[in-house]
């Protein structure tokens, strides 16, 4: 585990390109359900994430009271929850469009055959 949490520091914009990449895929798969499934899955991991960092950044010794939970983190959360939102719609979106143009090219117009 010690591994993967030292990667994951160091590169922090893979998680996000890989949820992305996944959102975008599945959505091609299964359609919109799966917006109805990710977007409220991940929401609760960036809040459950942020809180239990500023939390444990609570619990250190020698706490100068920064960061805390207060007003203006429930807007940074709000403000993120909103910002993974759209990317999740977006990357859907782009899924739909990208497979609208793949399916367009590769069947047939309607009825006309493959004679």
């Amino acid at each position: 585990m010690l591994i993967i949490d030292e990667f994951i520091g160091n590169h922090p914009w893979f998680v996000f390109i890989t949820l992305m990449l996944a959102n975008g895929w599945l959505c091609h798969r299964y359609g919109a359900r799966v917006l109805l499934l990710t977007i409220p899955v991940v929401s609760a991991l960036i809040i459950g994430c942020n809180l239990a960092w500023v939390q444990s950044e609570m619990d250190r010794p020698g706490y100068n009271g920064q960061p805390d939970r207060d007003i203006v983190f429930a807007v940074g959360q709000l403000l993120c929850v909103i910002h993974v939102t759209t990317a999740l719609s977006l990357s859907c979106f782009f899924a739909w469009v990208i497979a609208a143009l793949f399916r367009s090219r590769t069947e047939p117009p309607a009825g006309e055959s493959e004679d």
